[in-house]
């Protein structure tokens, strides 16, 4: 078997990528003060594929349909659904819900891997796996957290479960193509999608740029600059939390395997860690002994054979 060597540059891809998913969940829910669920998942998917369109363009124009095929499954599966899904719990249970349950991909990916494309994985792959997730835990328990509407939590469960579905997917059909080509395909498509829905919403009005606030986080009782925050909010959300780090993780998924990508969700909840230092909270040691358990868990994944 042939051992993955994980360098530099992709422990620090790994990071900047839970870094930047990490303050998704804050983002929707700034979002979710002024726009319904839908309407956030297709601002998100046009903001994500619209700067991308010149680029969709050439593409669409060499790719064979077959193969297109699996760029419109990949466009779904790992962006469209979760898209929604996230964007409908995110105003109803706790961010840090929602981020470690997002935890949960690696897992799912190790098992459509194995059960679905028929990888092999080691005991070290699975030790590592269940390390990290425990450390995962163990933060969720430094925080308090609301846990009501619990039935909302099956939303980011599914959409975990369609990461897990996406990760391995890519890796088996559409990794030989650039990083490029592939976040061109996968947005450009959504922005085919959701560019008529927010036209059929008029989605592009009720909000003014003059009116942005600065401090576009805070809650604002008059309805046009709190959409106008909202609207912003997702701008980022899908410029950077969307496309930038979609380009981010199908670079690490070529340069190395589908747990180790996958296990930048982990890392998801430190970024909760930061938000509420930024508010206020202290942080203790328990914090740093679950980011030594979560770290350990990762580098076990990293030492990978395949």
């Amino acid at each position: 078997m042939e051992t993955h060597k994980i360098g530099w540059v992709n422990w620090l891809t790994l990071i900047v990528l839970g870094a930047i998913w990490g303050s998704s969940f804050i983002l929707m829910k700034i979002g979710s003060r002024s726009l319904d669920s839908f309407e956030l998942a297709a601002f998100r998917l046009f903001f994500a594929g619209i700067f991308l369109m010149p680029l969709y363009i050439q593409f669409i124009r060499k790719v064979k349909l077959n193969l297109y095929l699996w760029i419109v499954a990949a466009s779904l599966i790992g962006s469209g659904i979760p898209s929604i899904l996230y964007a409908s719990s995110s105003s109803k249970i706790d961010s840090n819900i929602n981020g470690v349950i997002n935890s949960l991909t690696p897992i799912f990916t190790l098992l459509v891997g194995v059960f679905w494309f028929k990888k092999k994985t080691s005991n070290l792959s699975l030790v590592g796996l269940f390390i990290g997730f425990f450390g995962v835990i163990m933060l969720l328990f430094q925080k308090t957290t609301n846990i009501g509407n619990t039935n909302y939590a099956l939303f980011p469960i599914f959409a975990s479960v369609l990461y897990g579905i996406n990760v391995n997917l890519v890796k088996e059909k559409i990794s030989h193509l650039s990083s490029m080509e592939i976040l061109a395909g996968v947005f450009g498509t959504l922005v085919m999608i959701s560019f008529p829905y927010l036209l059929y919403r008029n989605s592009f009005y009720g909000f003014e740029i003059s009116l942005l606030e600065f401090q576009f986080w805070k809650p604002n009782l008059n309805p046009i600059i709190q959409r106008t925050n909202s609207v912003f909010a997702i701008f980022i959300l899908g410029s950077i939390g969307s496309a930038f780090a979609s380009f981010l993780f199908y670079f690490l998924l070529k340069r190395t395997n589908t747990l180790f990508s996958a296990t930048n969700t982990y890392l998801i909840p430190l970024m909760s860690i930061f938000w509420g230092y930024l508010d206020g909270e202290l942080i203790g040691w328990m914090h740093f002994v679950s980011l030594f358990i979560i770290l350990v868990g990762v580098y076990l994944v990293s030492k990978r054979k395949d």
